[in-house]
């Protein structure tokens, strides 16, 4: 019975290991997008969870929101899960770019990435991605206005 409790208990810690949050609890207070690009990461136990934002002059509005970042960061990161694009306007409010490109400020793209991943591979990528080939310098807590939705 002991030994069937343990099993128990070890199997739920994996589960609850392997099921990550968004982007843990910790979030800046930036109210609004900035006209750079910036990169979060939150290291969760297996995994690494990544949020990045790209203003309009880097990402772009043809094709779908985010592919030429989704590429590179494949290409640098391997295998990326859980992808995640949207549009932003100027508040930090998701939009459909379809329906307000006048108002498209950036885009906001979460994901996952093996623990092998680093911030120079997904600020490498960012910079390799970006029409006006900017990245940013480090990536650290993302602002609220980034977390998915």
């Amino acid at each position: 019975m002991l030994l069937s409790n343990l099993l128990t208990g070890a199997a739920l810690s994996a589960i609850a290991i392997a099921s990550p949050t968004n982007m843990g609890l910790l979030a800046r207070d930036d109210p609004k997008p900035p006209d750079y690009s910036v990169c979060a990461l939150n290291e969760v136990p297996a995994t690494n969870n990544w949020a990045i934002y790209a203003p309009l002059d880097a990402v772009g509005l043809d094709g779908k929101c985010g592919n030429h970042y989704l590429n590179n960061l494949r290409g640098r990161c391997g295998v990326i899960t859980t992808w995640e694009c949207w549009h932003v306007n100027s508040d930090g409010d998701h939009i459909d770019s379809h329906d307000e490109p006048e108002n498209v400020e950036g885009a906001v793209m979460t994901f996952y990435t093996s623990v092998f991943c680093s911030s120079d591979d997904v600020m490498a990528a960012m910079g390799a991605s970006a029409q006006n080939d900017e990245r940013p310098d480090s990536c650290s807590e993302p602002p609220k206005w980034m977390l998915p939705p």
